[in-house]
């Protein structure tokens, strides 16, 4: 992470493993590729900020790599951050609420695909594929936005935290046996900030994580989750997300 969440603490070797891609059905890749094709590659670094007018034509932004918030922010210091989005997401301006400040927000060097109301029409009629994309992703990013929202509303701190590590693990993560490691592509502030804790609060919870032996980290960003089932108890938040990733 950009700041130190977690101390350096030994942890299972790290497979070789694509960073930033996470695992999609056949349609999917199909359907992103004919986007990639026709879509123009934007090329982001750390904390670029993307400003999205949901007023204007309808744009279509699909993250290829990297890692970026959904916020609307009038500054640094007076931002809402609405979703995480990682490789595969997608989000169009015409279906995002009218907030002041709305942004996609870089977290590391990254790429997103940009297309116009236009182009996306006419390959949504030249290939079922891209409309399938289209109403799956728009479904899990709305199934996730809901998720997120109780979670603020009925867990826990540290319970919000199990259930963002698990959704990065799954979806990022490179999977040995009960284990999952991935990367964190945010940084304690960003975290802090989605889960709405503070910060030292969020360092206090990471540490009692490893502490128990459910998770293990190794450097500023690289977690292990030991195991997924310890990771979630009885939480059913985590079963909803591991239903949406693992069907």
């Amino acid at each position: 992470m950009s700041e130190r969440l977690m101390q350096k603490r030994p942890a299972a070797a790290r497979p070789p493993a694509e960073p930033g891609r996470s695992q999609k059905p056949p349609s999917d890749s199909i359907g992103l590729d004919l986007l990639a094709a026709q879509a123009v590659p934007v090329r982001t670094r750390r904390r670029q900020r993307i400003p999205l007018e949901p007023e204007t034509a309808d744009t279509l932004f699909a993250v290829r790599s990297g890692a970026f918030l959904l916020a609307a922010a009038q500054s640094d210091d007076d931002r809402q951050t609405m979703a995480v989005l990682l490789p595969g997401d997608i989000v169009r301006t015409q279906q995002l609420p009218p907030l002041a400040g709305l942004a996609l927000i870089s977290q590391q060097a990254g790429e997103l695909l940009r297309l116009r109301s236009g182009t996306l029409e006419s390959l949504a009629r030249e290939d079922s594929a891209v409309g399938d994309l289209l109403m799956r992703r728009a479904a899990l990013l709305q199934a996730r936005t809901l998720l997120h929202i109780a979670a603020l509303e009925n867990l826990s701190g540290e319970q919000r935290l199990r259930v963002l590590l698990l959704e990065l693990g799954l979806r990022i993560g490179h999977r040995t046996g009960v284990q999952i490691l991935f990367d964190v592509p945010l940084g304690r502030t960003e975290i802090a900030e989605y889960l709405a804790l503070n910060a030292d609060t969020l360092s206090r919870m990471m540490s009692r994580l490893r502490t128990s032996g459910v998770v293990a980290t190794q450097g500023r960003s690289h977690v292990v989750i030991n195991d997924i089932d310890a990771l979630c108890g009885t939480c059913v938040f985590c079963a909803a997300v591991r239903k949406l990733y693992e069907s």
